[in-house]
């Protein structure tokens, strides 16, 4: 049990309890949302801003798709048994097999090949941008031609070129390029040769100056490649299954290559059912004018034979491939087992530290150290060992204050010493993570029709039926003419393919509107999060809703300038709302006690920073500036903080006095003010509550009060030591400080519970550093300076996201 615990039994003192989660009310507190919207304004409009300018970029960086189409009627004509068919309710089934056939021809193979041949699809120009590459369709400045089937072709293989003149261009690979070599000179119509793709460069009227030394690549595109992309961009489907009609799209990032290859696959089509129909005609008439004159001259010997027709094939596996580039393991493997030595060599020097050996034995583990900082702090602490010999070979009592002290220093050091070495260990382990997968990213391919035949009819040969056979053969020619008017697909062009105005992709309305979707989600989100995770006291409405204890006042913040310790204000501004806010606060103390019962007032706090030494300081100056004389003990003896608001010496002071060490006359100093006075804590004394519970207190607050009019005294926070309680006690008003945005909503269950006590009835709370959003106008920030660090604490920094949802 510690000594603070044992005060607070002996002096029937309730334990506070220890802050805990505390959650104050239940239900959504309107109040609070809306000052946490207000205050989050400048985060709410970048959550906004972030997805519309992510929208913008997306649109920025993304090609236009481009869609034209055509729309073609099938005159589909049915002879007499398809008119059964129709009655029988079959003709649906009939007309959807009909346009799926015709679909099956326009999707088809010799099509596709026929409308690359037609268009010129399969050598693509490009100019490079930044980000996005520009295809140079029907308006490039080269032409490039080879034969397939004389050369090796450099399938889906950058080709750079870029013309020096009207004769003359350079032309190269892009491996070449990027690893810097020269690239060759030609002259327009030669023959150029790339790693075994023999070629002839021809330049078109499209070639000016402007473009001269500008840099173009070609694509010399696979079969696989121009597949794959008809198959991704060409859509063919029935529009009105009742009228026959079916809709060819296709969508490229470029507008005219997209009209220029429906309008293409629309004029192959057509050209193919031409010839198709001609191909049948021919063979039936020819073959019926060869069995009539055949049989004019020869009556027992007629046959005719049917050609055969031509097979073609043409899939060629792409043969162009891109090298890989792989670098750099060793030096990573050489600065890993660099990381590795340094920990080893921060693990001994923690060893060396937690040992507390002898100066001789820490130079050779310092020598490796790269932090100048750790090894200034080593020293020191090498400083402090041969000290501590020193007092140790003089100094006969390691009980002596001296020796406690050195033995105090040095543990402080080691801490220090421990936490840098901390911190190089942890560095040193993430920049060896880092490598390690590094290492791991430096290790990384693809892959490759139909026949037909003759058929040989014979026909009888009948010399004597000459004139019936004859006859036969007029009536096969009217039969092969009626099957020849039967069902035969012909289409019309309803609508031949125009020239996109828009893009069907990205839609800039939805993107813009995705981006505002998504910044108002983020919005509702961050407000959401903050309004949850704000577990500070904000307003007085906060802090009346939690605590049954009267609220005197709310003081703004203080933006005049910024302070590094608290200082005495109001004498200063007067006229300003801080000072007014100080004055109400005088005023209320007034009503709340009269005049003769209000002689000591006590402020503190739960913990360090929330601004009682500020409140002590200006409450004591307003009442010293309505004509009473007042003067401030500071008995926060542990962290002194009063001398430094007026710059005065903390040498003689509250402890020195207490112990007799100095008299009253020696202890009180002046104030700017006349009637103001203070008495600093002095030398901090390692029992300042026994010393609080000395008779010589009780006597020096009756001399005080024989003096001045009123006495404030500057308490140390309740919620870490008992000095408070004990001088609260005797304070006719005590004063507990909350600080508005930094005091945590459960400081309310201390206040209610020194209430419960029934031994701080007249208890009242004040509400510190309110901020402008929350009632007082255009006042910024103040800062105190607040450096409370009880029992030799680190001061920890706030990380940013932290000061984010405060």
């Amino acid at each position: 049990m510690d000594s603070n615990s044992k005060l607070r039994q002996d002096l029937s003192i309730p334990v506070m309890p220890e802050i805990e989660n505390v959650s104050e009310g239940s239900g959504l507190d309107i109040p609070r949302l809306l000052l946490v919207f207000r205050k989050s304004w400048l985060f709410l409009l970048i959550l906004l801003i972030l997805p519309l300018v992510g929208s913008y970029l997306y649109l920025r960086w993304t090609k236009d798709v481009f869609e034209s189409s055509a729309v073609l009627k099938m005159n589909v004509k049915t002879d007499a048994g398809d008119i059964g068919l129709d009655l029988m309710g079959n003709g649906m089934t009939k007309s959807i097999m009909n346009l799926s056939g015709e679909i099956e021809i326009l999707n088809s193979e010799y099509i596709r090949e026929a409308v690359i041949k037609r268009v010129g699809l399969d050598v693509s120009f490009y100019t490079q941008g930044n980000v996005l590459n520009d295809e140079k369709y029907g308006n490039s400045p080269f032409l490039l031609r080879f034969d397939d089937r004389k050369t090796d072709v450099l399938y889906d293989c950058p080709i750079y070129f870029s013309a020096i003149d009207q004769k003359t261009f350079n032309c190269g690979l892009a491996s070449q390029k990027e690893w810097g070599a020269d690239e060759q000179v030609y002259q327009f119509g030669d023959t150029v040769s790339i790693a075994g793709f023999s070629f002839v460069v021809e330049k078109t009227n499209k070639l000016t100056e402007e473009f001269f030394d500008e840099e173009f690549f070609c694509l010399v595109h696979s079969p696989e490649t121009l597949r794959n992309y008809f198959k991704e961009n060409l859509l063919v489907e029935i529009l009105n299954l009742n009228a026959n009609t079916i809709k060819v799209s296709f969508k490229d990032h470029n507008r005219f290559k997209a009209r220029d290859i429906v309008n293409a696959v629309n004029e192959v089509y057509l050209q193919k059912t031409i010839e198709a129909k001609q191909e049948v005609q021919e063979q039936m008439i020819a073959f019926i004018n060869g069995q009539l004159d055949t049989a004019s001259r020869k009556l027992f010997d007629a046959e005719m034979r049917l050609e055969n027709f031509v097979r073609r094939e043409g899939t060629v596996s792409p043969t162009g491939d891109l090298p890989k580039v792989q670098e750099e393991i060793a030096s990573v493997e050489k600065e890993k087992e660099e990381l590795r030595a340094y920990i080893h060599l921060l693990d001994d020097l923690q060893d060396f530290v937690q040992s507390g050996k002898a100066i001789e034995q820490s130079i050779p583990v310092v020598s490796g150290v790269e932090n100048h900082q750790l090894t200034e702090e080593i020293g020191r602490l090498n400083e402090l060992y041969k000290e501590m010999v020193k007092l140790e070979a003089t100094t006969a009592s390691k009980s002596l204050l001296s020796y406690q002290k050195k033995q105090a220093e040095i543990e402080v050091l080691q801490k220090s010493v421990l936490g840098y070495i901390e911190k190089d260990r942890i560095l040193s382990t993430q920049q060896l993570a880092i490598l390690s997968l590094k290492r791991k990213e430096l290790d990384k391919m693809l892959q490759g029709l139909p026949s037909k035949e003759t058929e040989l009819t014979r026909i009888k040969r009948l010399y004597d039926l000459y004139e019936k056979y004859y006859l036969m053969l007029i009536e096969k020619r009217v039969e092969f003419g009626i099957q020849k008017a039967g069902t035969v697909p012909e289409f019309v062009t309803l609508a031949t393919a125009s020239l996109p105005k828009a893009s069907i992709y990205p839609i800039r309305n939805i993107v813009y509107g995705i981006g505002l979707l998504l910044g108002m989600i983020f919005s509702v989100l961050f407000v959401v999060v903050r309004y949850f995770l704000q577990d500070t006291v904000l307003t007085q409405k906060d802090l009346e809703r939690m605590t049954s204890a009267p609220v005197l006042g709310a003081i703004p913040k203080y933006v005049k300038e910024e302070l590094d310790v608290s200082r005495l204000v109001v004498n200063k501004n007067p006229k300003s709302a801080l000072s007014e806010a100080i004055r109400s606060l005088r005023t209320n103390i007034d009503f709340m006690a009269p005049k003769k019962k209000d002689r000591l007032i006590s402020v503190t706090s739960t913990i360090s920073g929330e601004g009682k030494t500020f409140v002590a300081i200006n409450l004591a100056g307003v009442k010293a500036m309505s004509s009473l004389k007042v003067v401030l003990l500071d008995l926060d003896m542990r962290k002194p903080k009063v001398h430094m608001a007026f710059q005065a010496p903390n040498l003689k002071g509250m402890s020195t006095y207490l112990i007799g060490q100095h008299s009253l006359d020696e202890c009180i100093q002046g104030t700017p003010l006349d009637n103001f006075d203070f008495i600093p804590a002095g030398p901090t004394p390692p029992n300042p509550s026994e010393l609080i519970l000395r008779p010589e207190f009780d006597e020096l607050l009756e001399r005080l009060f024989e003096r001045y009019d009123l006495v404030v005294v500057d308490t140390p926070p309740v919620g870490l030591v008992t000095d408070g309680l004990l001088v609260m006690k005797r304070a006719d008003v005590p004063i507990y400080v909350v600080r508005s945005g930094y005091s945590k909503r459960n400081v309310a269950r201390n206040i209610n519970n020194l209430l419960r006590s029934k031994r701080y009835q007249n208890l009242s709370v004040v509400l510190n550093s309110v901020d402008a959003m929350q009632g007082y106008g255009a006042y910024g920030k103040y800062g105190y300076g607040y450096g409370y660090g009880y029992y030799e604490e680190d001061a920890k920094a706030v990380p940013f996201y932290a000061k984010l949802f405060r």
